[in-house]
């Protein structure tokens, strides 16, 4: 028995920030699901953070890295409150600097978006409430 056509037809965008940077297990849960979904012939492109560019459904969206030298001197500059605009730690400017680039990448070829990243799946919500763009997000 095959998948439903809706499901065969349909575009996933897998996001993860820290993979390539980061071996863990969300970053291993992303290229997992991202390689078995490939495996049953279904339209997913993976999108991280780091990494080389050019494998095959893989697209490469840099962002600002959690232990880079720049999120570092952002996190002591920060002004009070900056937690509310996603600058509150290491993880949250790396998220948020690469959902920026992730919103800009999907807009409206996806129908669903997969991600283990709290605070970017928080930030393409939002997005789709407001009609910036169409993809569903999972958590």
């Amino acid at each position: 028995m095959g998948l439903p056509d809706v499901v065969q037809r349909a575009k996933i965008a897998i996001a993860c920030s820290g993979l390539e940077a980061v071996h863990r297990g969300v970053e291993s849960w992303a290229r997992e699901t991202f390689v078995g979904l490939r495996a049953l012939g279904l339209q997913v492109t993976l999108f991280q953070g780091s990494g080389p560019n050019g494998e095959a459904g893989v697209k490469v969206l840099p962002c600002l890295r959690r232990d880079a030298v720049g999120a570092r001197a952002l996190l002591k500059a920060r002004p009070p409150g900056a937690w509310r605009l996603g600058l509150g730690t290491g993880y949250e400017i790396e998220q948020t600097t690469f959902a920026l680039r992730l919103l800009a990448a999907l807009g409206r070829q996806f129908d669903i978006l997969h991600t283990q990243d709290p605070h970017t799946a928080w930030l393409c919500h939002r997005a789709h409430q407001l009609g910036l763009i169409s993809v569903r997000v999972l958590l």
